[in-house]
């Protein structure tokens, strides 16, 4: 008996307030959206959906937004990090010139390239004994006389126009190499 009057209660309810439909079964039916909608103005149809339309395209932005500002973002922070390491090695340049400015660079230059010693400095040179070894069988006049035997230019003792007079006739394949 309970459950019929609340049944009742709710069937009032939705009658005085324009909620309640009768369908097939008799039962109350909610259609709140759909009969709301239905009654609804061509006009505020279109305003609802230019409305909807402004949502979606502002949240569209916001995204792009986000988007190109995380990019550029990471393009700057690619760039301090680019110009950190092109100033450290601007400086270390500088530092490097500073250095070879100096006269304990160029004695150590003199000294290890040309084997000039300051006066009153004895130079002793280390050589290992692979490298006496090594070069002790060696004698430049034999290596020189021995590739010149081996080489047969034709061309040796031509003059210029006429290497080029034997380069045209008999072309590149007929050269040593």
């Amino acid at each position: 008996m309970v459950t019929k009057i609340t049944e009742m209660a709710r069937k009032n309810f939705f009658i005085k307030t324009g909620f309640y439909q009768k369908n097939k079964y008799d039962t109350a039916s909610i259609h709140y959206f759909s009969k709301k909608f239905k009654k609804m103005n061509k006009y505020h149809r279109l305003i609802l959906a230019f409305l909807a339309f402004a949502i979606f395209s502002l949240i569209y932005k916001i995204i792009v937004f986000q988007i190109q500002k995380f990019q550029v973002e990471n393009f700057s922070d690619a760039l301090v990090k680019q110009n950190l390491e092109i100033a450290e090695r601007t400086a270390l340049k500088e530092n490097l010139e500073k250095y070879i400015s100096t006269n304990a660079y160029r004695t150590q230059v003199a000294k290890a390239s040309q084997n000039k010693s300051m006066p009153g400095e004895t130079v002793i040179n280390v050589v290992s004994q692979e490298d006496v070894n090594g070069n002790a069988d060696l004698d430049t006049q034999d290596i020189y006389a021995e590739n010149s035997t081996k080489r047969e230019d034709p061309t040796a003792k031509m003059s210029n126009p006429e290497r080029w007079q034997y380069l045209f006739q008999n072309g590149l394949n007929k050269l040593p190499k």
